[in-house]
Order: C-alpha cells, then structure tokens, then sequence
C-alpha cells in the first residue's frame, strides 16, 4: 500500500486546493468582521427609573448639570421639575414653583436654572441646588421652546403668537446676568417651537410650526433673514444643526418626515421617514448619527461618507417623546409618561460606539 509522505500530501494537487479554499474562507470571514461588529446595538437600554407620582401626559425639556452631577426634567404636565442623580439614575426631588415648564438654561457658574414657564407667561429663575425661586421675568403668553447660548450667556425664548391672540410671536432675549429682557426679535408665525445656534454663521434658526418653516435669525443684527422650506416638510417642531457640515435636521408631523436643509440656503437634500409625533432631535457628531424621539419611539439614523442619512435602528421608548443626550457620560435619556405605559418613567441607555 503507498502511503504519502507529509511532504507528499502537501504538494499533491488536491491538498494545495484544499489549502487555498482555507485561505478564501479566512479571508471572508475576515472581511465580514466590521459587519459583525456593526451589527451590535448603537444604543443599549440599561436601567429605566420609574417616576410612580406622575400620571399621563408630557415631559418637555432636559438640562444637565455636570459640576452637581443632575439631570433636570420638565414634567409640563405635572407643573414640576423632576431632578436626577447623573451618575445613578436616581431620582432625587420633585419641585413645584412652575405651572407649565418647558425650556431650560442652566448657568453653572452661578447655580442657576432658568425655566420658561408656559402656564405663566415668564421665565422663572431657580437656585439650582435647592430649587427654590429667585426671580421672575415676565414674557408675553407662551413661552415655550428656546436655546441657551454660554459664550454670550443670553438665554432665547419663544412666546406670543397664538396664546396671545396675535399674527405673529417674538424670541425674546433675555441676559442671564441681568436677569433681563435685552431684546426681542419679531418672528411670523404662531406656534415657534424647537431652536438651535449656528456659531459659525452667527444665526440662530427656529422651527415655527403653524408656517411649516425654519426663520433664520441674524444674531448680531437680531432679525429674520430668510426663511427656509420644503415640500416635504409639514408641522415641523424639533430641529438640529451640524455647524461643521453645514446641515440642518428639521423633522415634520403628516407626514412623518426627516428633512435636512442646507444651512445657507435652505436647499432640501434629503428626506426619509421618521417617527410619529418627533418632539426631540439630537445631532451626534462624534458618533455621525441622529436621535429621533416620537410617540412612536426613538429612530437612530447614521450617516454615510457621502453625507447621507439613514436609518439604522429603532427602539420601542413606551411612547416617550422627551430625549437628551449627555455626551460626557456616553448616556441617553428619553422620558415617558403614563400615557402610553403602566407608569412614568426615565429610560436610561449606553451610547454604545
């Protein structure tokens, strides 16, 4: 009988075939790796805080505190500011002193947090360790949305419009130092809801619901400069700005639809669907993606190197509209009342890589 010799089998042309079929298997299955590791959740759902004494209806705003280690929440329905311990998720205190809470602007260097109170008609300003009030600056009826910016410690609200019997609303302009109106800004339109800062171009866009539009804002002249459209978007609230890429992310209402926008001229680029109700956006650089909250949960988007969007995952938040992200500690917040769940509650992810 023969028999092969090592060196034999290794040369023998079926042997050397076999290796070859070993090699290319390796190689695919080196190949399909990033896939493998891709396929992993961008967000992981590690803990949801139950929130038992708040009933149904909506959260609104976040503000996060890193120096104290808090997480404020505005429990508009409830009329109070719900405070949560940054690093365990606890819950830590529940305050009154608010009707209707909605935009915040926290100034850490002087502990303070300012509130925009819808109910009220004011922005009201607490000491931020202890929640107690320290003032009150009176606004015309409304106010609702806004955008605090640190470099010039100006806090910009929206009110007026609609609440207020009038054809038009105004972004007032209130100092932080001053604990003042220094400024206010005419706006058309009814309903101004979600606003973002553009440093880069000195502009300040606001998403005004009842127009379906974005008016663009001049900072340093304080007026409206243009405002932007698109076919494809309607009842338009949240909205988000990618200063580097010059991208503006505006979801709209029926239809659910993501729209983005050249930011210098208002060009629509893309459009893809959305969730329902959108109420949060969240633009996360770092990881190029977007966070969309909606009554019907939470989309995340990523972005290809052609700078296009598109949706990679979907996450059930039990109808929880109000989203936050806290880069610094890689988590992300999305509130959900009793509306839609057995109780209220804050889910708690990890932003995973």
């Amino acid at each position: 009988m023969f028999r092969a010799s090592p060196a034999g089998l290794w040369n023998a042309p079926h042997a050397r075939g076999v290796i070859r079929a070993l090699m290319l298997a390796a190689i695919v299955v080196l190949s399909l790796l990033p896939s493998i590791a891709s396929a992993q959740p961008l967000l992981t759902l590690e803990k949801t805080i139950p929130l038992p004494a708040i009933g149904a209806g909506d959260f609104d705003h976040f503000a996060v505190d890193l120096r104290r280690h808090k997480l404020f929440l505005a429990a508009e329905a409830h009329g109070t500011i719900e405070t949560f311990d940054l690093r365990t998720g606890a819950h830590l205190q529940s305050a009154r002193g608010v009707v209707m809470p909605h935009a915040f602007a926290l100034v850490p260097d002087r502990d303070e947090l300012f509130v925009a109170d819808g109910g009220d008609g004011a922005v009201k300003v607490f000491d931020a360790t202890t929640l107690h009030r320290i003032a009150r600056i009176p606004l015309a009826a409304d106010p609702d949305g806004g955008v605090y910016d640190p470099a010039t410690r100006l806090f910009y609200v929206g009110n007026g419009g609609r609440a207020a019997h009038q054809d038009h609303s105004y972004v007032s302009v209130i100092s932080v130092d001053r604990r003042a109106v220094v400024g206010r800004i005419r706006v058309p339109g009814t309903t101004i809801k979600g606003m973002v800062i553009d440093h880069r171009r000195g502009r300040l866009y606001v998403s005004v619901r009842d127009r379906s539009v974005v008016e663009v804002i001049d900072l340093r002249r304080r007026a409206v400069v243009a405002a932007y459209s698109s076919p494809y978007l309607h009842a338009n609230a949240p909205i988000g700005v990618d200063s580097a890429a010059q991208r503006l992310f505006v979801p709209g209402r029926k239809p659910n639809t993501l729209v983005v926008l050249r930011a210098r001229d208002g060009a629509t680029l893309q459009h893809l669907p959305t969730v329902a109700t959108a109420d949060d956006l969240t633009v996360d650089t770092l990881h190029r993606r977007l966070y969309i909250s909606g009554s019907s949960g939470l989309d995340v988007y990523t972005e290809n190197p052609a700078g296009r969007y598109a949706l990679a995952e979907h996450l059930d938040t039990l109808g929880g509209k109000t989203s936050f992200y806290v880069p610094s500690q890689e988590r992300f917040y999305v509130a959900h009342s009793r509306t839609a769940a057995p109780s209220s509650g804050l889910q708690i992810y990890r932003v995973n890589p």
